[in-house]
């Protein structure tokens, strides 16, 4: 058993950087449609295709998509939607590596909700840390540039809800299957965005519909290239192979639009990449510590 966990640890890692370049293709044509189609159409094309990859699974689950917490599931799903409509917004508006670097501080809001929502203890270590993450957002951001300070608080609250969808989703992962989880999300986003859509609905030429669709498709590759690298694999050693988001969001973004982050762009970039590594490690150390505690 320990060498097949060893053996499909490249597996795991080639998964999580797949979903990586596939998000941040994703989000490429994403940036791409908006210059011509408002937020909410680009993101009703990425939940319309999430619905019909989902359909098969509706109809061979039927019986097994059956959530013990609806309204949380709920809650975790319009959470997830109002991240992908913050972003969405937040690319049309910024350069993506960096709306890219400011969504990746969700580990340090997750830390904080931790404390608000869930009641768990938060060392001073890691608050710390979250200090040094929100740091970088600062850098980025450069409070008193004009005209940018204000566009970087959409992907922050892409990464607030993004959040909030990771804390309901320990409220459920207890009682409720990933694939509930995962059809609740589709199906309640995509009811949601679609009695809003319509007031905003611009009609999509070909070339709109093949990048939408493409958009979408890429989408959900990458949640399913995620759900199958973390389901062999500790989060734990998955989790710093996300940071290269980032990368592939600066590189695509320079190769597309031409834009090559300055350098205190670079810089916050990578004091938020260093605290969230910070973050992840700090909780691993301190989960194996209690570990050893209980089989002590």
């Amino acid at each position: 058993m320990r060498e097949q966990a060893q053996a499909a640890k490249p597996r795991n890692i080639f998964l999580c950087l797949l979903a990586m370049a596939f998000f941040s293709t994703s989000d490429i044509l994403a940036k791409m449609l908006s210059v011509t189609l408002h937020p909410l159409q680009i993101a009703w094309f990425r939940y319309m295709v999430a619905i019909i990859a989902a359909a098969p699974l509706l109809t061979a689950f039927r019986g097994r998509i059956r959530s013990q917490h609806h309204s949380v599931q709920l809650v975790r799903g319009a959470a997830m939607l109002s991240s992908t409509l913050f972003l969405i917004a937040a690319l049309r508006l910024l350069p993506v590596a960096e709306a890219t670097a400011l969504v990746f501080v969700s580990p340090l809001i997750i830390t904080t909700l931790s404390v608000l929502l869930l009641r768990e203890v938060v060392s001073p270590l890691r608050w710390l840390i979250v200090l040094l993450g929100f740091l970088g957002v600062l850098i980025i951001i450069r409070p008193g540039n004009e005209g940018f300070a204000w566009t970087a608080f959409l992907p922050l609250c892409s990464s607030l809800c993004w959040a909030l969808g990771v804390i309901y989703t320990r409220k459920v992962v207890a009682v409720d299957t990933p694939l509930t989880t995962l059809v609740y999300s589709a199906v309640t986003g995509f009811v949601a965005i679609s009695a809003l859509v319509p007031f905003n609905f611009i009609s999509p030429t070909m070339d709109q519909l093949l990048l939408g669709t493409a958009m979408g498709l890429l989408w959900v590759a990458a949640h399913i290239c995620i759900t199958l690298a973390y389901s062999s694999a500790p989060a734990s050693q998955l989790a710093p192979y996300s940071f290269t988001q980032i990368i592939w969001a600066a590189l695509l973004g320079y190769l597309v639009f031409s834009h090559t982050p300055d350098a205190l762009a670079i810089l916050g970039c990578g004091v938020i990449i260093a605290s969230g590594m910070l973050s992840i490690s700090t909780r691993l150390a301190a989960e194996r510590c209690q570990g050893n505690r209980s089989s002590d």
